[in-house]
């Protein structure tokens, strides 16, 4: 009767967890492995077709694996000691790192497709929304490629703006192109200040002291983007709405899993 029983407990046990949901971490860093292997092969087959070399590869794939070594011990602990969120957290740092080293490549390699600059269109949306950018400056991107404000209305730009400019020409030229390294960002829409600043506001609004300077802060960075002259009004508008998309997303994601893990949804904000 007990070997039966054993017998039938286990069997029950296999079953449920055949069926069991997969976890939100699974989830997660199942999702991450596909994004960045997508990335990848975005990264090796794009840089092929826009003849784009890119120097020390193997050192960014050494950098990542020696980033991956280091946090492990810091995520193995934090399991041992029952910190779940300080775990997850942990282990999100490796594919941040490995995002990061990616991204930029799908930049470059909308910068060397052959389509004409498009300064003059975003700085026709500027005008239809009835904003100068030329007034409120401080004097000192594949399908919408631009350089920026300083280039078309003609004032004079700084040394960080001219290298952006520099290396946006040097994309477009014909021929093979070897990547070192890149000084300035080269992306005129949409403003990825505006959306980074956006991603900081929604990460730290749930610590109540920090909303009010979080929220002046990102102001500024927004506002900053217009008077330095590094972005087209019309640029500040694509950021927002790409930030606010991002993390309407990033939100029902999150509400997704908990509904999955719990059975019930969390009303919290």
């Amino acid at each position: 009767m007990q070997i039966v029983t054993m017998s039938t407990l286990t069997t029950q046990i296999e079953v449920t967890r055949s069926v069991e949901p997969m976890s939100a971490t699974r989830r997660f860093h199942l999702f991450m492995a596909s994004a960045c292997s997508i990335l990848l092969i975005i990264d090796v087959l794009g840089c092929r077709y826009a003849s784009i070399h890119v120097a020390g590869v193997g050192g960014r794939g050494v950098a990542v694996l020696l980033l991956t070594a280091m946090v492990m011990p810091v995520a193995a602990y934090g399991h041992e000691k029952g910190k779940i969120a300080a775990r997850d957290a942990t282990l999100t740092i490796p594919w941040a790192f490995l995002l990061f080293q990616g991204l930029s490549f799908p930049v470059l390699i909308g910068a060397r497709l052959r389509i004409p600059l498009r300064d003059a269109l975003l700085a026709h949306g500027d005008r239809l929304l009835g904003v100068s950018v030329p007034g409120v400056t401080v004097p000192s991107f594949a399908l919408l490629p631009a350089v920026g404000p300083w280039y078309f209305y003609g004032f004079s730009a700084d040394s960080m703006q001219s290298l952006c400019q520099r290396d946006i020409f040097r994309l477009r030229l014909p021929g093979a192109y070897s990547f070192l390294s890149q000084q300035s960002g080269i992306v005129c829409f949409p403003s990825f200040h505006v959306v980074w600043a956006v991603l900081c506001a929604a990460a730290l609004w749930g610590f109540r002291p920090l909303r009010v300077p979080v929220a002046v802060f990102s102001a500024m960075i927004v506002l900053s983007t217009l008077t330095t002259g590094w972005h087209y009004f019309i640029d500040v508008l694509g950021g927002l709405v790409l930030g606010a998309a991002s993390v309407a997303l990033a939100k029902f994601f999150l509400r997704d899993h908990r509904v999955r893990d719990t059975g019930e949804e969390n009303t919290q904000p």
